[in-house]
């Protein structure tokens, strides 16, 4: 009898912690379904709120761009219309268009409102705005070369020779620097420098006859003397 009493007793022990035991994982299953239940409405949640910043922010960034390019093209419709005011013979109103958005504008514009400030006789504006444009590209050999032509119209000569020289350095291969530079010697009448600039261009820009000629003429008049 004790024996059976002892193996009833063991019985219902497993029994009761077996059934503690499913209580407990039934209890837990419960709740990590409910968490991820909630995980989940929430990461839906998040998820249509960023669906919906982002339908929100799409018009605004278009808005953006759109405000973008059409800025960009109100520069090109002035910077064309000042080009065409300078081409015309009125140089006052293309640099009047200009002026007020100068720190703004690229290399195109820029060289169009120093054209006409040159052609306005007015050569501190031009250097000025030159200047500008170099500080954007100090390599831009074209710019260079403007920055000699506009010197070359002042007295001071000797800074127009280092401008076109320094464009030389830039880009050897640039004809408007050496013939801007040519122009220069000729008007001051310094013939020694013409002669060794002419031969240097002859054998650089080996297919131009007008260099040829020049050189002759030189050689000729007895002027490679002076």
């Amino acid at each position: 009898m004790k024996y059976f009493a002892r193996v009833a007793v063991l019985v219902f022990s497993c029994v009761t912690l077996t059934s503690v035991g499913f209580a407990k994982t039934s209890t837990y299953a419960k709740k990590t379904s409910h968490s991820k239940t909630k995980s989940s409405k929430k990461a839906m949640s998040d998820l249509d709120s960023i669906q919906l910043d982002e339908e929100e922010d799409t018009p605004t960034k278009s808005a953006r761009k759109t405000a973008s390019v059409e800025a960009v093209e109100d520069f090109s419709e002035k910077i064309e219309e000042a080009s065409k005011l300078e081409k015309a013979g009125d140089p006052a109103k293309a640099i009047a268009l200009l002026t007020p958005i100068s720190e703004k504008l690229g290399r195109q514009g820029l060289l169009v409102l120093a054209r006409a400030h040159r052609a306005n006789k007015n050569s501190i504006a031009a250097l000025k705005t030159l200047e500008l444009c170099l500080s954007k590209n100090s390599k831009d050999y074209v710019v260079q070369t403007l920055i000699g032509d506009v010197l070359a119209d002042t007295p001071n000569t000797d800074d127009a020779v280092a401008a076109y020289n320094a464009a030389r350095k830039m880009n050897k291969n640039y004809r408007p620097a050496y013939e801007g530079l040519l122009a220069l010697f000729e008007k001051k009448q310094e013939h020694y420098e013409s002669r060794m600039l002419l031969t240097d261009m002859v054998a650089l820009f080996k297919n131009v006859p007008r260099y040829y000629s020049d050189l002759c003429r030189l050689y000729s008049n007895g002027d490679f003397m002076a």
